[in-house]
């Protein structure tokens, strides 16, 4: 065989980073070349969010259902028949949750750090049932993958060591930048991307301001009110004189 046949669980891709994060992922991951095929799974209606290009290498299924259980039950029962019906060699699921009863082989992903730690958050009990739900089901994905990434140090350690997780089979794969972001249309190269010195660059400056950017959704755990609240009792002659927030309309 001269390609290889691989899957993607991107059922929980419908807002924010983690529709970035596999929109880009699929598209790097084809741009390599090669023959592999791809087969994506995803919640109807974000199809062309999280593949945002036409490819005859890539077949896309998606759900109808929009509720965790329902994604949950597709995931266990459903999913293992369509990756033997359509040979897949390996799958990626990089959102804590894989099929269990499947033996092909798997590469987890455990980004949510929410889910294992402890935090000031004062969650609805809504959410602490999901949470625990999600461990449950995280720990015995986890006991089923050949490897599991997470996105930094700090992560795997709190993460690993509640699933119980041995070492070897973790790795910390971190969210990359993309070059094409910054490319200059005046001289038609890649930049690279701001540093902290460009911070002190008067060049920098907008309107003669610096500004702090935060884009993100609105939930509990993103901390926006922390963001104002420590920004306002900040000196008023600091060189970040805005504060700008960015989200999704809300309306």
């Amino acid at each position: 065989m001269n390609h290889l046949n691989i899957a993607i669980d991107a059922l929980s891709a419908r807002s924010g980073g983690g529709v970035t994060y596999l929109s880009n992922l699929i598209k790097a991951l084809h741009d390599i070349g090669g023959k592999d095929r791809y087969l994506v799974f995803v919640t109807e209606g974000y199809a062309d969010e999280v593949v945002t290009f036409e490819s005859d290498r890539i077949k896309i299924i998606s759900i109808g259902s929009h509720r965790i259980a329902s994604r949950i039950l597709y995931e266990q029962l459903i999913m293992p028949i369509l990756l033997i019906r359509f040979k897949i060699d390996v799958l990626f699921a990089p959102a804590e949750v894989a099929p269990i009863l499947s033996k092909i082989p798997m590469l987890l992903g455990i980004q949510n750090l929410n889910v294992y730690e402890s935090s000031a958050v004062s969650w609805p009990l809504y959410h602490k049932l999901r949470f625990f739900g999600l461990r449950i089901l995280a720990r015995l994905s986890a006991a089923k993958a050949g490897r599991i990434i997470f996105l930094s140090e700090y992560s795997r350690s709190i993460i690993s060591a509640t699933l119980r997780v041995p070492n070897h089979k973790t790795q910390v794969v971190g969210h990359g930048v993309d070059r094409k972001t910054f490319f200059d249309h005046k001289t038609k190269t890649l930049g690279t991307p701001p540093s902290f010195s460009d911070v002190e660059n008067p060049s920098k400056l907008v309107n003669g301001r610096h500004y702090v950017l935060c884009v993100s959704d609105v939930d509990l755990h993103k901390n926006q009110a922390v963001l104002i609240n420590a920004y306002a009792r900040l000196s008023m002659d600091v060189s970040y004189t805005h504060l700008t927030l960015t989200t999704r309309d809300l309306v």
